[in-house]
């Protein structure tokens, strides 16, 4: 309306509007993607913000698969029952961590090119600078093998 549009033009003259700022959503009702959900207490997925990205992904004695997701994507919600079966086949390596990020709630670090969702980027214990975009199908016996094929620390194959 006229009268909204006037306050939006007076409140942005006298300076008093703030900027809208990405925030880790309140998930305390619904659960979020990989964590509070009751069918989630079994995951070994670990969820990123960007107070912890830098800590998980660029540890370099870890080998760190990580998910780009959208919470709406529908992609991402066929995708999630995999990648925690993923997380759950790596949880007893210890050189490999399994681990998702909300792109819409948090903010993918360079050289993380996020252009659609869900991104998938395996980053190398060895070479933190440059992830491997991973482009296979998304099946757990393929990204178990794309995993195993570029971790620069061996990996049993007793998985």
């Amino acid at each position: 309306s006229v009268e909204n549009v006037r306050a939006l033009c007076e409140a942005y003259l006298a300076g008093s509007l703030t900027p809208k700022i990405k925030e880790e959503p309140d998930y305390s009702s619904e659960g979020d993607e990989y964590g509070d959900d009751e069918d989630d207490a079994d995951s070994a997925v670990v969820h990123l913000t960007d107070g912890t990205f830098d800590e998980v992904v660029n540890d370099a004695s870890k080998d760190v698969m990580v998910e780009f997701y959208a919470p709406w994507c529908g992609h991402c919600q066929q995708l999630k029952p995999t990648y925690k079966r993923l997380a759950n086949e790596f949880e007893s390596v210890e050189s490999v961590t399994i681990a998702a990020m909300d792109a819409t709630a948090n903010n993918p670090p360079d050289p993380y090119d996020v252009s659609g969702y869900p991104s998938l980027f395996f980053s190398p214990a060895n070479d933190k600078a440059n992830p491997i975009t991973y482009d296979g199908p998304r099946e757990l016996d393929d990204m178990v093998s794309f995993i195993k094929e570029h971790a620069p620390v061996p990996i049993k194959d007793e998985l």
